[in-house]
C-alpha cells in the first residue's frame, strides 16, 4: 500500500513552535549543568513566561514548578522535553492531550541505533503528532534559535548571542545539531544571521518543513541547508520551489557523499544519503545552490541575503583594486559562460565620478602579440575599475 506524502508545512502551521508566546521546560532543574537548568538559562531574554515542570519540585529559584503539564496555568506554545528518553512519550502524550503547538525533544537514542525497538519508539512519537497535530522537532536535537524574537531554545554550553544587530539575515537548517550551531557563529563575525533549526531524526518535522517555514519568515534572508539524507528527497525538492516562489536563496551542502559517509548519516540522524547525482540534478531543477564545502556556506549565503531579490539583468560585474585580478577574473567569466552585462550610461558616468584619476572604468582589456592593449571582442563586457599594478 502506497503511504501518501505528508503535505509540507507552511509558516502559519509552525509559528507557535518557533515563535512561540509562551515556553514550559519539562524536566527543569536547579543543577545548573543539567539539560532543563541550561535550557532556562538561555531563555532569560525571552519575552514571554517560561513555565517550569518536574514533579519533584514545588519551585526552582524564585519561580514555581508544577508536576506535570496539565497542571500548567495555560497552555504554552512551545514545550522543551529535557527528560531521558524512557520519559519522553509519556511527556509529549500529555502535551497533546494539552493542545500544545509545539515541542522539541533533546534525547537520543531513537531510529539512528538501527535497534528495532528504537525505531519503534520513534514511530509512536510520530503517530503521537500526526494524530494530534502537534509539531515535533526531534528528538536527538540541540534545539532552534529565533533571533528576531529572542527565542533560544537548546541546551548547547556555549553563549549564544548575535554580535550585529541586523535582525532580517541568513536561516540556519541542519541535520546535524553541532553544525548548525557552528555555522550560526557567523553572527559573531559580522554576518547577519536569523535563524538555526536543528531538525535531528525529523520524527515529526523533517528539513523541507523548516525550510517553507523560513521560506516565508520576514526576517530571513537566505537559507543555508546542511543535508546528510531524506526519507523523501522530493520533499526537499518542493520546499526549493517555495523558498524560489519566496525569492530566499536556497543553499544546500550535502554531507555523506561517499560510502562510508552515507554510514556516518544512518548512525547519526538515521537518514538515507542517497546518490549525490542524483541531488545535485533535482536541485539544480528546483533552483537550489548547492556547494560541496562546509567552509564556504555562511558566506555564500551572506552574499544571497545582500543581493538583489529581482536582478535587472543576469552576470556579474568585478570590481578589483588590481588590473590583474580584474582581468583574471573576467577570463574565468568568459570560460564559464558568466554574461558580464555593461551597466547603463549614467552608471559609468557615476563610476568615472568617484574613480581616482589612477583608477579606470572602462572594458577589460588584453594585449596583442605586439604588447598593444586591445578591447576584448567579447560583447557585452562590464567596465570594470583597475588601479596600476
Amino acid at each position: 500500500m502506497t503511504v501518501p506524502r505528508r503535505r509540507i508545512f507552511r509558516h502559519k502551521d509552525l509559528s507557535r513552535l518557533f515563535n512561540p508566546r509562551s515556553i514550559a521546560i519539562v524536566g527543569a532543574s536547579a543543577n545548573p549543568m543539567s539539560l532543563g537548568s541550561r535550557t532556562a538559562w538561555h531563555l532569560q531574554q525571552f519575552n514571554g513566561p517560561v513555565l517550569q515542570v518536574n514533579p519533584r519540585h514545588d519551585r526552582i529559584g524564585e519561580q514555581p514548578c508544577y508536576p506535570t503539564i496539565a497542571s500548567l496555568p495555560q497552555t504554552p506554545d512551545c514545550v522543551v522535553i529535557t527528560v531521558p528518553r524512557e520519559a519522553v512519550e509519556e511527556a509529549v502524550t500529555q502535551c497533546a492531550d494539552r493542545g500544545v503547538g509545539g515541542v522539541v525533544i533533546y534525547a537520543a537514542g531513537y531510529a539512528e541505533t538501527g535497534l528495532p525497538e528504537r525505531i519503534a519508539m520513534q514511530e509512536r512519537l510520530t503517530a503521537i503528532a500526526s494524530a494530534s497535530g502537534m509539531k515535533i522537532l526531534g528528538p536527538n536535537c540541540l534545539g532552534f534559535v529565533n533571533f528576531p524574537h529572542n527565542v533560544i531554545v537548546s541546551f548547547s554550553k556555549g553563549d549564544i548571542t548575535r554580535e550585529t544587530g541586523h535582525s532580517a539575515g541568513v536561516g540556519v537548517v541542519s541535520q546535524s545539531g553541532a553544525v548548525g550551531f557552528a555555522l550560526f557563529q557567523g553572527s559573531r563575525r559580522g554576518v547577519a544571521m536569523s535563524h538555526v533549526i536543528a531538525s535531528g531524526n525529523s520524527c515529526g518535522l523533517d528539513l523541507a518543513d523548516d525550510i517553507a517555514y523560513l521560506a516565508e519568515e520576514p526576517e530571513c534572508r537566505a537559507i543555508v541547508c546542511v543535508l546528510e539524507g531524506l526519507a523523501d528527497p522530493a520533499r526537499l525538492i518542493e520546499a526549493g520551489e517555495i523558498a524560489w516562489a519566496a525569492d530566499k536563496p536556497l543553499i544546500v551542502c550535502k554531507l555523506g557523499t561517499g560510502e562510508k559517509g552515507a554510514a556516518a548519516a544512518l548512525s547519526h540522524s538515521g537518514s538515507l544519503a542517497g546518490s549525490i547525482d542524483a541531488y545535485r540534478a533535482a536541485f539544480e531543477r528546483a533552483g537550489i545552490i548547492m556547494l560541496n564545502d562546509l567552509e564556504v556556506l555562511v558566506e555564500t549565503a551572506s552574499f544571497f541575503a545582500k543581493a538583489p531579490r529581482r536582478p535587472a539583468t543576469h552576470g556579474v560585474a568585478v570590481v578589483a583594486i588590481s588590473g590583474g585580478a580584474a582581468v583574471s577574473s573576467t577570463d574565468k567569466a568568459e570560460n564559464h559562460g558568466v554574461p558580464m552585462p555593461q551597466p547603463a550610461a549614467q552608471t559609468i558616468a557615476g563610476l568615472k565620478a568617484i574613480i581616482p584619476e589612477f583608477g579606470s572604468a572602462q572594458k577589460s582589456l588584453r594585449r596583442d602579440r605586439h604588447g598593444r592593449q586591445q578591447a576584448r571582442n567579447t560583447p557585452g563586457l562590464t567596465p570594470i575599475l583597475i588601479a596600476p599594478h
